[in-house]
């Protein structure tokens, strides 16, 4: 059974925060696979702060993606658009808690 419009929305909100949540959780993880220097990314990255910013980002998007197909929601694009601009507009907020657990 189809959800409502109203129900789907705060599930599609709920499931974008618990995979902000388990994202930033597992920083200190992250932060050891891509600042190890055997791999040599540090060479390439001027701004350590917005490079984290954009893999925060992109593991956000990409729990957030498992959700949905977890549970079989195909986003329509307006979802979508909704979906990116909430979490990018939390950019800010998200830097200040990459910032404390680096």
């Amino acid at each position: 059974m189809p959800l409502d419009p109203e129900n789907r929305q705060k599930m599609l909100l709920d499931g974008l925060k618990s995979s902000t949540k388990e994202v930033l959780d597992n920083l200190k993880i992250t932060k050891l696979v891509f600042l190890n220097r055997e791999y040599d990314l540090y060479k390439n990255v001027d701004n350590k702060l917005d490079f984290f910013l954009g893999i925060v980002f992109a593991q956000i998007m990409d729990r957030f993606t498992i959700f949905c197909i977890n549970k079989k929601i195909k986003l329509t694009p307006g979802e979508r658009s909704k979906i990116n601009r909430t979490l990018f507009s939390k950019a800010d907020e998200i830097k200040k808690v990459i910032e404390k657990r680096l």
